[in-house]
């Protein structure tokens, strides 16, 4: 730290109308949904007491939401949105379930958090303690395909998830210099992570997948497994891997590091403990999947 007072801070931006209207041969100017990615920060430091204490905080945000491909029923090969509609309409009246849409946007975003704070205790001891708070998270599509028309699939909002990392961490470090020869450094830390695949749905239900023909199955090229060529298949619900997902784990630690300096040699001794914990949970198909 010093005795006097920095800061500094950034802006950029990006919006649909500077990105391009076409996907491979297809023209998506008409179905491009409106969004605009914005990345901003600033970082502060200076005194608290001048020569004695010290802090710096910085922070950013990242908000990026990118079009889905598809973004629309117009860009699934085979399905209009009265079709979508039915399938819709037949899960809320049947089951009380809101399928959800097809997904516009991928609400991308990225925030961090990290601070610090210098103490210079006396000469030859200085007590420092830092902190970091990342987030990040993203909506990623199941069951969703429309590169070919023949066996084109679109799974809706239910079916996506958003998968999202939060980390928090604190760390205390003293570092004492009791002669000119004999050092010390003392250190504590204590990590906090959470990986999230949540559905954007209710996660009590099953998902299902529905083909989009009219007629019942076993009809022509419709089996009960799968659609004729050209038909597309429309999935809701928590998709089977994300209906028992969660991971969490944790970290405590400490060393103590010494360290002699003598005639040209040094002398180092160091003891670390770290204790772990993790909670991991995963079970396909838990609530059900039907087709």
């Amino acid at each position: 730290g010093t005795n006097t007072f920095h800061g500094t801070g950034f802006y950029s931006t990006s919006t649909d109308d500077m990105q391009g209207k076409r996907f491979r041969s297809i023209d998506i100017s008409s179905t491009l949904p409106d969004y605009n990615s914005e990345t901003y920060g600033a970082t502060l430091s200076g005194p608290i007491i001048a020569d004695k204490l010290f802090f710096m905080v910085s922070a950013e945000r990242n908000t990026d939401p990118r079009p889905f491909t598809p973004s629309g029923v117009s860009q699934v090969p085979g399905l209009t949105q009265t079709t979508l509609d039915q399938i819709t309409g037949i899960a809320q009246s049947r089951y009380g379930y809101d399928a959800g849409e097809i997904l516009p946007l991928n609400d991308q975003r990225d925030e961090k958090i990290v601070g610090k704070i210098d103490w210079n205790i006396n000469t030859g001891q200085r007590l420092s303690l830092s902190y970091i708070n990342a987030y990040e998270s993203s909506q990623v599509l199941n069951n969703t395909s429309v590169s070919n028309p023949a066996t084109s699939s679109v799974g809706l909002s239910t079916n996506a998830y958003t998968r999202s990392v939060l980390l928090r961490a604190g760390i205390v470090q003293l570092n004492s210099d009791w002669t000119d020869q004999f050092s010390t450094e003392i250190r504590g830390l204590y990590k906090w992570n959470r990986v999230g695949q949540n559905p954007l749905g209710d996660r009590n239900f099953a998902q299902f997948r529905v083909c989009a023909a009219p007629t019942s199955v076993n009809s022509g090229s419709d089996t009960t497994t799968g659609c004729a060529s050209g038909v597309p298949i429309v999935s809701f619900g928590p998709d089977n891997s994300r209906q028992a997902n969660q991971l969490f784990f944790d970290t405590w630690g400490g060393s103590v590091l010494a360290k002699y300096s003598a005639e040209g040699h040094d002398v180092r001794g160091l003891v670390e403990v770290n204790q772990n914990r993790t909670y991991n949970l995963f079970l396909q198909n838990a609530t059900g999947n039907y087709y």
